[in-house]
């Protein structure tokens, strides 16, 4: 009752004060109660920060503890202070990436603006003010400033005529994070001691809150970047897997395409690795063989495909093994292979290198085209020559073989030379076809006669041994030299001193191109060649040779096949019957194409043989 007779006492409502008195006398001892009243409002008068409200200086100081939204923060504070600080406009000042920028300017009358600038822009606070406080973080209490003659001179404070004002820093653990601006122009002395006190409570508070509120929103930002980096991470790696599996679905049809091409070739398709182990082998590579692909796979050359010997003779062991060694000098190749059922087969090779990043070989990728039937086709050309050989050899009938342009005795039999007077028929081969070699005019007569008898016998022998040789030729021309079909003359000559080279150990083939290459008829090449086989091939069995050199010579209006060797040699009248028909089928050749072919030797000195044609 003496608390409520109090306070309606200091609220002025006198009526209600006279009417508890008089209701309540017992309770109310008047003179007492004066002289309270009295004490008490001496002491409020003396000391005022008695009657702070220090409940609901705490009630803000946790309303701001929970709020963790910095500009929610930030509103709520700068209405906290102003309505405690008894200030008509505020301004807040924080620090910012070690610059001060303005984040909220604040009155009673209106709703805080919290967008952010430089304090440098901020036209609507004393600049000068804040530096001062930023600089000795000491609280400037004001009540007249304009008065003051240290800040008399600040463009703001002269021209606003700024009365009470206070400048305060915000610290947490004596750093500084921002500065409070204060400003009441309608009175001076506004800010007092005990407002002082109320705002120092506040602001320690806002410094933490503060703190945690940027940090909050520090957070808030990171985990938003944090989100958008995984939202674009996570899409990213879905378009990397769309394309990876598209590139996987492209690699698949072409690995499946490359497989569908490589087990459909008609060639022998067949990898292994250094020692020899198949690990890939196609279908017709299985199917020529005569293997399932289970019992070839896994197992090496020398136990499937690789003979022990070949027929003619020759062990290819060693050549496949310098192979697995250094297939780089093995691009070409040619010989027998075992199939699984005992047949052999003859397969020209193309071998290729695979390396890994570190340039060691780790497979050998061949590719081989059958060439039995060109082989056999060869042989049965051989046997026709042999056979026709001898019928123009033992034949009782004179048959010579003459050049159109000029009567020159290409080659000529026993019987021919015997007619002529000469003891053997190498005697004849190169001279000019002439009757004036009887010297007794009953002989050349007798000679003339014979001939005449014989001619038609001469003639049909020549043209039953021509047409064997034309048949017996036409079966391996149908085909076209291999050699031939996979490029030009010059890649064909480079294929087939590399067999023969691989072949023949004990002798050195040199190969040489001289001027720029152009292509010949088909004919043309095709005859250059075979005339090339044919001299390497004497060159090789007859002259023994430890060196030959193949040379092609391209000249603007003229073209060489050069083939030279340093063979036993011979001499071009004293040339055997066997020899001569190989050179023969050389002079046929060079005939069909119009080349001139020169043909060089002495006994010990080896043999050159040049054959020349106008492109």
């Amino acid at each position: 009752m003496k608390e409520a007779h109090y306070c309606y006492d200091r609220w002025g409502a006198t009526a209600k004060v006279k009417d508890l008195e008089k209701r309540y006398p017992q309770l109310l001892n008047t003179n007492l109660v004066r002289q309270s009243h009295s004490i008490v409002t001496d002491e409020t008068i003396r000391h005022p920060t008695a009657m702070i409200d220090l409940a609901a200086v705490m009630k803000a100081a946790q309303a701001l503890s929970e709020i963790i939204h910095l500009d929610r923060l930030i509103a709520t504070l700068m209405q906290v202070v102003i309505e405690n600080a008894g200030a008509e406009t505020g301004t807040l000042v924080l620090l910012e990436e070690d610059q001060l920028t303005v984040v909220a300017q604040c009155s009673g009358s209106r709703q805080c603006d919290l967008e952010k600038f430089a304090l440098a822009d901020c036209a609507t606070i004393p600049v000068s003010v804040i530096h001062s406080v930023e600089r000795t973080q000491e609280t400037l209490v004001f009540d007249d400033a304009v008065s003051e003659s240290s800040f008399s001179t600040d463009p703001y404070i002269q021209h606003r005529q700024t009365r009470s004002l206070l400048c305060m820093p915000i610290l947490k653990q004596n750093q500084l994070i921002g500065i409070l601006y204060l400003e009441n122009n309608l009175s001076t002395g506004v800010f007092t001691s005990d407002r002082l006190q109320v705002l120092k409570l506040l602001i320690a508070q806002a410094a933490i809150s503060l703190e945690n509120a940027r940090l909050y929103e520090r957070l808030a930002d990171y985990s938003e970047i944090l989100e958008r980096k995984v939202e674009e991470r996570t899409q990213a790696l879905q378009q990397e897997i769309a394309e990876r599996q598209q590139t996987e679905a492209a690699l698949r049809q072409s690995e499946a395409n490359y497989r569908n091409l490589l087990q459909t070739a008609n060639s022998v398709i067949i990898r292994y690795d250094p020692q020899g182990r198949i690990r890939y082998i196609n279908d017709y590579g299985v199917k020529l063989l005569g293997y399932e692909e289970h019992e070839i796979l896994g197992r090496t050359l020398f136990e499937t495909i690789i003979p022990d010997i070949e027929i003619s003779g020759r062990d290819v062991k060693p050549f496949v093994h310098d192979l697995l060694r250094n297939p780089q000098s093995y691009p070409q190749g040619e010989g027998e292979n075992l199939c699984r059922d005992g047949r052999r087969v003859w397969v020209v090779w193309s071998n290729q290198a695979i390396f890994n990043e570190q340039g060691d070989v780790v497979e050998i990728l061949s590719v081989g085209n059958d060439t039995t039937q060109r082989r056999q086709a060869e042989e049965a050309l051989q046997r026709s020559e042999a056979k026709f050989r001898a019928i123009f050899e033992n034949s009782q009938v004179g048959i010579y073989r003459t050049r159109l342009s000029d009567g020159l005795i290409l080659n000529a039999n026993q019987r021919y030379a015997n007619l002529l007077g000469f003891d053997l028929p190498e005697e004849i081969i190169g001279l000019e076809h002439t009757i004036d070699y009887f010297v007794n005019p009953s002989d050349r007569q007798q000679a003339i006669e014979l001939l005449k008898r014989d001619g038609e016998v001469r003639n049909f022998i020549k043209e039953l041994a021509r047409t064997g040789l034309i048949e017996a030729r036409r079966s391996v021309v149908a085909l076209r030299p291999q050699l031939l079909e996979e490029g030009s003359l010059q890649s064909a000559l480079h294929r087939l001193v590399t067999q023969i080279r691989a072949a023949a150990n004990d002798t050195i083939l040199y190969y040489e191109i001289k001027g720029t290459a152009y292509a010949l008829s088909t004919e043309v090449e095709s005859n250059l060649l075979r005339i090339g086989q044919e001299a390497l091939t004497n060159a090789i069995k007859h002259a023994n040779a430890d060196e030959i050199r193949v040379e092609l010579v391209y000249d603007r209006d003229q073209f060489c096949l050069r083939v030279k060797d340093n063979g036993q040699g011979f001499g071009v009248g004293s040339i055997l019957a066997s020899e001569g028909f190989g050179l023969l089928g050389m002079s046929e050749r060079a005939e069909r194409i119009g080349a001139q072919l020169t043909i060089r030797s002495q006994p010990g000195q080896g043999t050159e043989i040049v054959v020349t044609v106008n492109p």
